[in-house]
């Protein structure tokens, strides 16, 4: 009679956790994810919880684990819903704005926001690899960022500045905006970020920060 793993054990621990994800997934497919439990999950793999935890901490690792496995799947739903778009900050704002409507209604990629894990989701969004996943669904886009003047550290911090506001829209709304006002809001404040890439200093200060950096090289060859 199979005993763990259903008798057929992971070969090393990535196979592991990838099994335990699979699992979470398919609980929260017949279950939904308000009442899939640590137990569940274990049951579904024919293991212990005790296995379970030995590769994530907390259900809250499962839940962000599921997130990034599914986050291929929403970025191509992102793709076909600004498929007829060419302007990039249409693109960057209507994309921004699908994460915001539909995130939540998504039973693998809004797993955090469905299950009230606000802090978590906080936590996961601050993440090197929700960084790189967002520059994954940017680089995505019909948009060609080398000719705007985007580097790959550019596009790192562009991600870096749009998933906090993310957040705040999808679990801290200040106010119930019409889908009409929410892209109005996010074309001002987003929009013109994106065209061509920010100066690292404004103006007023760009002068002085060139003779900064221009003293620090004098120094520096002294």
């Amino acid at each position: 009679m199979p005993r763990g793993w259903q008798g057929n054990p992971p070969k090393n621990v990535d196979e592991a956790r990838s099994r335990i994800v699979d699992a979470a997934m398919g609980c929260v497919a017949r279950k939904g994810p308000a009442k899939t439990t640590v137990s569940d999950i274990a049951a579904e793999l024919g293991v212990t919880r005790a296995t379970v935890y030995r590769h994530f901490a907390s259900l809250d690792d499962i839940w962000i684990a599921v997130s990034h496995a599914a986050s291929d799947a929403f970025i191509d739903l992102l793709i076909v819903r600004v498929h007829n778009l060419s302007d990039p900050a249409d693109i960057v704002v209507e994309s921004l704005a699908y994460v915001v409507e539909q995130l939540a209604s998504e039973p693998f990629a809004g797993v955090l926001i469905s299950t009230g894990r606000a802090e978590t989701l906080a936590v996961s969004m601050a993440s090197q690899l929700a960084i790189d996943v967002t520059v994954s669904a940017l680089r995505s886009f019909t948009i060609d960022w080398d000719a705007l003047g985007y580097s790959d550290v550019d596009l790192d911090e562009f991600a870096e500045f749009v998933l906090p506001i993310l957040h705040s829209l999808i679990v801290t709304p200040s106010k119930h905006r019409t889908a009409r006002q929410l892209r109005m809001f996010l074309r001002r404040w987003v929009g013109p970020s994106i065209v061509p890439p920010p100066s690292p200093f404004p103006p007023s200060i760009r002068g002085h920060a060139d003779r900064t950096s221009s003293c620090d090289r004098h120094l520096q060859g002294t």
